[in-house]
């Protein structure tokens, strides 16, 4: 949970003002989706997602994350 909080405080410092509405959500995906990377060393979805330190399930954390990817 540490390296997720450090990570998405840190994109935070990116925005001149504090982010709101689908700008904070896709922020916090963002973040998770790095602090999953970080934490299981793969970039396997599926990997990433059961390292992901929150309360979702993670076949909907898949979900989230595949949509992150396609649509940037």
């Amino acid at each position: 949970m540490r390296t997720y909080k450090a990570i998405r405080d840190e994109l935070k410092h990116l925005y001149p003002k504090d982010p709101q509405g689908n700008i904070a959500r896709r922020l916090n995906v963002l973040a998770a989706l790095i602090s999953g990377i970080v934490e299981g060393k793969k970039v396997n979805l599926p990997q990433i997602a059961y390292k992901v330190p929150d309360g979702n399930k993670p076949e909907s954390r898949i979900k989230q994350f595949y949509r992150w990817i396609t649509v940037r």
